[in-house]
Formats: C-alpha cells, structure tokens, sequence
C-alpha cells in the first residue's frame, strides 16, 4: 500500500508532461483476448499505425489477428454443459455455439485528457498518459457449434466441432490506454479494446429457430511496444 500511495503522490506533483514531439507512430501488440464462457486463452497479435493530429489527439489504424486453435481454444464449462447435456437423455439435441474473433481492423481517435510524469531516480522521468478511444471498424467472425461427440475415446475428448462459418460485421471500437514514455522516440502502452457489434443470438438447440440478434463484445487486453518517427 505504501508503494501505491507513493506512486500516486509522484504522479500528482509531478511536472504536467509534454506531448510527443514527432507525429508518426508505429506499435506493435501482444496480448488475450476475451469473449465470455466459451473461449479460454486466445492470443490477440496485431499493430497500429498512429498520427498525432493535435497535441492531444491521435488518429491511428489499429489491426489484429486471433489464430484459431481448434477445440484448444474452448472453456471447460462447454465440455461439463455438453457431458450434462448428453448423459440427461438419448434423445438430447443440446449444442454450445462457439464464437471466434478471427481478426480485426479499426480507424480509431485516442484523445489524451491527462498527462503527467513520473520521477525516476534523481534526473530521469517517464511520460504517464490516459487516453480514451474510440472507433469504428470491421471484425471477422468464426463461428460453429460444438456437439457431444459419441464416437469420443474417453472423457476428455467429447467435443466435435460442426457447422463451422465465417462472417464479417461492422464493429464500433472502444476502450483506452495508458501509454509510459521512455523516450521521444519509444513507449510502452497498456491497451485495452472492446469490439461491440450486432449479431445473431446464440442458439443452444439443434434446429431451433432463430431467436432475435444480441450485442456482442469481445474485449482485449494487451501490452503495446511503440515507436515515435
């Protein structure tokens, strides 16, 4: 606690921190993306490309990629719903829709409403920003429903993957940063992301009818390493 209050007190008395001095940014990222029960674990890869249009105010276009990794990517609440699912009777038609992130791509603005610095030894300081985004962009989806699979070799493998599609929906991007200058031309940022898009909602019944559309939102955290041109 008392590293905590000592880190909040520098940033509160420290100097206000200067805006970058050069324009062009470009980030690579690294990081787990989140998209509920289902999924457990999945990488999110991607960079940015950054322009400083104001001293406070940046438009960048950020990407991603999630690589599928198959039945490795899923929860173990969807192995425990199928088993109960399938051991409740013989005549059970339950499935667990998957949802996937397979990549995405945004043009967002990252506005810098506070700015500071942090002391570092004696002579040294680090630049501490906030920044709030915001962004609109298209995210492509890999989806399939997930059976009990009943020429399974044992209880562990008693997940088939069926019905596998893909789709490409309009997403508006939100979220924040908090990047830590180290130098004028280098920083290290803390990202986090989330995609909101429309879509259909989940059916858990084979052949069921469709039962509406929903909000998603698949959310990222991630470290960033960017450097200033």
């Amino acid at each position: 606690m008392g590293i905590l209050m000592l880190f909040l007190t520098t940033i509160a008395v420290a100097a206000p921190g200067q805006p970058p001095t050069t324009k062009l940014g470009l980030e690579l990222h690294a990081g787990k993306l989140s998209e509920g029960t289902t999924t457990t674990g999945r990488y999110d890869l991607g960079g940015a490309v950054a322009y400083q249009v104001r001293p406070f105010l940046d438009v960048a276009v950020e990407g991603l990629v999630s690589p599928d990794r198959g039945e490795r990517d899923l929860g173990g609440l969807v192995t425990v719903l199928l088993d109960r699912a399938y051991n409740s009777g013989p005549t059970s038609t339950y499935q667990h829709p998957i949802r996937k992130a397979a990549w995405g791509g945004a043009v967002v603005a990252r506005w810098v409403p506070l700015r500071g610095s942090l002391a570092v030894g004696r002579d040294s300081e680090i630049g501490l920003s906030l920044e709030a985004v915001a962004g609109v962009g298209l995210l492509g989806l890999h989806k399939m429903n997930a059976l009990y699979d009943e020429a399974s070799n044992g209880p562990g493998d008693i997940v088939a993957l069926r019905n596998e599609t893909t789709s490409t929906k309009p997403a508006a991007v939100v979220g924040f940063g908090l990047p830590f200058t180290l130098t004028n031309h280098l920083e290290i940022r803390y990202e986090l992301r989330t995609w909101l898009h429309v879509d259909e909602a989940p059916l858990y019944q084979l052949k069921e009818p469709s039962d509406g559309s929903r909000l998603y939102g698949p959310t990222s955290n991630r470290i960033a390493v960017g450097v200033r041109l």
